[in-house]
């Protein structure tokens, strides 16, 4: 049984290249899920908004391409290719594609 799903097991790939642009719209693309972990792939076309909403887990971004503004309870924080943050379980958070981006998101419960 595979755990992680949607990718190419085996096989050296890039993130990036696994989620797409919608014009004007975010998508994801699941990448493993189960009670305690999910892991998403994420891509925002510039200037879409995901509204503020919160998750139920510690919640880690990794940049894959492009750059954005993750608002942690009130608190800008931009965030380009390559960079981090963590996001505490349960606090309110939004992101803004600056320009066309990608992440990762890993969510621990």
């Amino acid at each position: 049984m595979n755990f992680i799903k949607n990718l190419e097991m085996s096989k050296i790939i890039n993130l990036k290249d696994q989620v797409e642009y919608i014009p004007n719209q975010h998508s994801m693309k699941f990448i493993a899920q189960n009670n305690n972990l999910s892991l998403i792939l994420l891509s925002l076309d510039e200037n879409v908004t995901i509204p503020t909403h919160h998750t139920t887990g510690d919640a880690l971004i990794f940049i894959l391409e492009g750059e954005g503004i993750f608002n942690l309870n009130g608190t800008d924080f931009n965030l380009k290719i390559g960079e981090t943050i963590v996001i505490p379980a349960n606090m309110p958070h939004s992101v803004k594609g600056k320009t066309k981006l990608k992440f990762s998101l890993t969510i621990v419960k």
